[in-house]
């Protein structure tokens, strides 16, 4: 199965400039957990996450309207993949980056979609769509991804 069977494709995205009040009102009026940032160019240069905003309030004690995204990404290399991926290979990507969301870009490097683990998730415990990925490929990666959480919340306390 293609990555582009299994993500989501009606991704919002926000720029560099836009403060992370308006992302997460914009997260939370799309009903979803993260955003692509996007440059001038409409290039993607990172992801804010919900995760990313609540903890960039608290430590950094700012206003929601004071921070922008720019703020937030630069920090590490934007991790994507290619619609014509097998789901597969872009779980071994996110599994080995500890990621649970990645944006995906079409030739031009536009983003055309987004994959979480939820959308693999659904996808291969559905009998409706035919996946590449096992039940057990899945939770390994998942056990992978969160034991990384554990780990690196317990270093940095």
């Amino acid at each position: 199965m293609l990555v582009e069977q299994a993500m989501t494709t009606a991704t919002l995205c926000c720029e560099l400039n836009d403060t992370l009040e308006t992302i997460a009102y914009q997260m939370w009026n799309g009903d979803c957990g993260a955003v692509p940032v996007l440059n001038e160019q409409g290039m993607p240069v990172g992801i804010v996450t919900d995760r990313d905003i609540a903890m960039a309030l608290a430590l950094r004690h700012a206003n929601a309207a004071q921070l922008r995204a720019g703020d937030l990404v630069g920090a590490r290399p934007l991790v994507s993949c290619s619609p014509k991926w097998e789901l597969k290979q872009a779980l071994k990507l996110m599994t080995k980056e500890k990621i649970r969301r990645l944006p995906v870009v079409d030739d031009e490097h536009r983003v055309v979609g987004l994959l979480s683990l939820c959308d693999i998730v659904e996808v291969a415990g559905s009998g409706r769509k035919k996946s590449d990925v096992s039940i057990t490929e899945l939770v390994d990666s998942l056990r992978q991804i969160a034991q990384s959480h554990k780990v690196s919340a317990t270093t940095s306390a």
